[in-house]
């Protein structure tokens, strides 16, 4: 995950609708200021989609600081593919389900997205945080980030029209497995630390 070329750590390997594979990776932030962290979605080509930075607080806190997706025309055609490829599911969707799994291995406390207005570079933010987390279930607090819910709240078949069912259980297998694969993944690659 530290090493010199940034190759990070396999969290996942996700099947697409193709039956080729998506990578979720994680890595070591290449901008700290905006987490030490990031979860980086890869396609099947290895091409960089979307990252989401994240740090740890020291009482249990974990603090999403940053959201990035595409930067170009092309890829902005990557990230409808694989949207297209993991049965609609949103990249960022899939990353902050990806942040779910990590809270839950590491047991934090509490999860919270940072807002617009307290990013580092909230003149430069292609999309807006404060909906995105809003999205998510979260609420502003007073301090300049939104407070998640704690687990990812789970989503209801019956709020989904009868033609798309199909696809939503598709989409809801896919992160089923995929956060099985992270908590797998961490766990073969960590080391419990005796506390005494």
């Amino acid at each position: 995950m530290f090493s010199n070329n940034r190759s990070g750590l396999t969290i996942a390997n996700i099947e697409l609708k193709s039956g080729d594979f998506a990578q979720l990776k994680l890595i070591y932030s290449q901008y700290p200021r905006e987490g030490d962290l990031s979860v980086h979605l890869l396609n099947e080509l290895g091409d960089e989609i979307y990252l989401m930075s994240f740090s740890f607080g020291e009482k249990g806190q974990l603090y999403v600081c940053s959201l990035q997706g595409p930067s170009t025309e092309q890829s902005v055609e990557q990230v409808k593919s694989i949207t297209k490829q993991m049965h609609a599911m949103r990249p960022k969707n899939l990353l902050m389900s990806a942040i779910y799994a990590v809270a839950a291995f590491f047991q934090v406390k509490s999860i919270q997205g940072i807002s617009n207005d307290s990013h580092i570079k909230s003149q430069h933010l292609k999309s807006s945080y404060n909906t995105f987390w809003e999205e998510c279930g979260a609420s502003l607090t007073s301090d300049g980030w939104y407070q998640l819910p704690l687990q990812e709240p789970t989503r209801d078949i019956e709020s989904v029209k009868s033609q798309r069912r199909s696809e939503f259980r598709k989409r809801e297998a896919l992160r089923e497995a995929m956060s099985q694969s992270i908590i797998e993944s961490l766990s073969q690659n960590s080391r419990s630390i005796d506390h005494q």
